[in-house]
């Protein structure tokens, strides 16, 4: 199983580190929360889709249009610098959590979503079916000395990655136990063009995935797990 290094810290950086603020204040409290995002609720808008905006198709006119005519986004927005050549990142900051747009030549190819509530693994599940692919690891966060724990879900040809909080406990020096239950809540979405596993895995850095070169794609897929329900999955400790 491959090591998955702070991936929620990882994404954070990156914006932090790139975002450009323009025409408005930083944070306030008069700043909306995120609350329910309410993915799956329109029937006509479940695969590669949200508020039907439909990933490699919707213009970014199109998405200019949602966010002028839609509640969720009472604020302008933070225009990332290009990330790379034709590459624009449309990020909206609640308190907690934030909403992205990446747009690639004027067409929307990518919403994030993070520190979202109101998706459940189960609702997931009953969705979108069994995860084709499904991995799980763990770190340590040494503010709250505790052990930490995560499982990640892609569905490639739907359009979907999650990553979800999964409470992690050592079982041993040499393994580590992560649980996830129906209940579990999703922290991180993103939602893409349907793709292939192995596309997805090497989008690059404009892409909150993986970001893995060609060559190490194969190794990545053979480390995978198979999903098997809820339940607990055992990792070797490092």
């Amino acid at each position: 199983m491959m090591r998955i290094c702070g991936i929620i810290s990882a994404l954070i950086s990156i914006v932090v580190a790139t975002v450009l603020w323009l025409g408005f204040d930083s944070l306030s409290d008069a700043r909306p929360e995120l609350g329910d995002i309410e993915l799956f609720e329109d029937a006509n808008c479940i695969e590669s889709c949200w508020q039907n905006l439909h990933l490699g198709e919707s213009t970014v006119n199109e998405l200019e249009r949602f966010v002028e005519e839609t509640d969720y986004f009472e604020v302008e927005a933070s225009i990332l610098d290009t990330i790379h050549e034709g590459f624009v990142l449309y990020t909206f900051s609640y308190p907690g959590s934030s909403i992205s747009f990446l747009v690639e030549n004027d067409i929307l190819v990518s919403i994030g979503f993070f520190g979202v509530s109101g998706v459940s693994l189960k609702e997931i599940v009953d969705k979108l079916g069994e995860p084709p692919y499904f991995d799980s690891d763990y770190g340590y966060d040494y503010r709250k000395d505790q052990l930490v724990g995560w499982i990640e879900l892609y569905y490639p040809e739907k359009g979907y990655y999650f990553n979800i909080a999964a409470p992690a406990s050592r079982l041993s020096s040499a393994e580590i136990n992560v649980c996830f239950s129906e209940q579990s809540s999703v922290d991180h979405i993103e939602i893409f063009p349907p793709n292939t596993i192995e596309t997805m895995l090497t989008l690059g850095p404009a892409y909150h995935f993986k970001n893995l070169a060609e060559s190490d794609v194969e190794e990545y897929l053979a480390r995978l797990d198979t999903w098997t329900g809820y339940g607990c999955t055992v990792i070797p400790s490092r």
